[in-house]
């Protein structure tokens, strides 16, 4: 089997970084992998992976890094119409995706993983020019993922993000925006401080966060949390932790395959995955059974 590797040495915590190469040494050893074919870490890595996946007969790209990586991956795979089995390790701090694949950070269970070869089919999602393969958020807290400092996110983990957070919310709810969403030839307007636009189930360590999204039903879970007093909106926070906030009035829950978005804040950006994303007016749409991820 020959493998592609994207490493992203700067993902998260640093304990995985150092076993990453006791991996591929066993695969090597244990006669699964021939050839190993590594993408820098820095700097654009784009060109020597869509060169690496045309000319070398990759079978296998292992993605090690957290939910920056995979999104850079997932955009570059996309927008080459490049379709090779993926094993994401999960070395980021939050790792939604990965943790809603079950994935799991100890390589005697990752190398398992290889040998058994099991594929799960998962959809991707689509806003503008960007394609994600979590989520698309947008208001209240959307700046967190990329704007918490790398040193903060490799010394804290997750903490960093909750901190991060708490400091939004308390700006946020001071300053609810107006969306506009139009699916299945409808449109609503409401008072919001946030929405998502979710693939799987988990965003900012919430499990449950779209309780009902599944990554291969060719469908996008679109949760928004509308203006209400502060008792309201604590209420809806404390029930993301077992999913019953998309049964509380103050939230707009639906399922689509199309979705279009508008704002009249000007301020507002949109991230997709962590990653600051596109501007405001939104298109979503999803391409379904798009990527092959090995899954456990």
């Amino acid at each position: 089997m020959k493998i592609m590797i994207v490493n992203n040495p700067n993902a998260g915590r640093k304990t995985l970084q150092r076993q990453l190469n006791l991996l591929v040494g066993r695969l090597i050893m244990e006669g699964i992998v021939s050839c190993v074919e590594k993408i820098d870490g820095t700097g654009e890595r784009g060109k020597a992976f869509v060169e690496a996946a045309s000319n070398k007969d990759i079978d296998m790209v292992m993605v090690s890094g957290g939910d920056g990586t995979i999104h850079e991956v997932v955009n570059i795979m996309m927008n080459n119409g490049i379709r090779i089995p993926i094993l994401l390790i999960p070395a980021g701090t939050v790792n939604d995706f990965a943790n809603y694949l079950y994935l799991p950070r100890d390589m005697d269970a990752v190398f398992n993983i290889v040998k058994r070869f099991k594929l799960q089919t998962v959809d991707v999602g689509k806003v503008n020019d960007r394609f994600f393969i979590n989520v698309a958020f947008a208001g209240m807290m959307a700046k967190v993922g990329y704007e918490t400092p790398v040193e903060s996110k490799t010394a804290f983990g997750r903490l960093a993000y909750y901190a991060a957070g708490i400091r939004e919310v308390s700006d946020g709810i001071k300053k609810p925006y107006t969306f506009k969403f139009e699916h299945n030839g409808d449109i609503l307007e409401i008072k919001s401080y946030l929405f998502a636009v979710m693939n799987s189930s988990s965003t900012g360590g919430f499990m449950n966060f779209a309780p009902y999204a599944e990554v291969n039903d060719g469908l996008l879970d679109v949760i928004a949390i509308k203006k209400s007093d502060i008792i309201d909106m604590a209420a809806v926070f404390f029930k993301l932790i077992s999913g019953q906030h998309i049964k509380d009035s103050n939230v707009l829950y639906f399922k689509t395959d199309k979705l279009k978005v508008w704002t009249d804040s000007e301020d507002l950006f949109v991230d997709t995955d962590g990653e600051k994303s596109v501007e405001f007016p939104l298109e979503f749409s999803i391409v379904p059974g798009a990527l092959d991820f090995l899954i456990p």
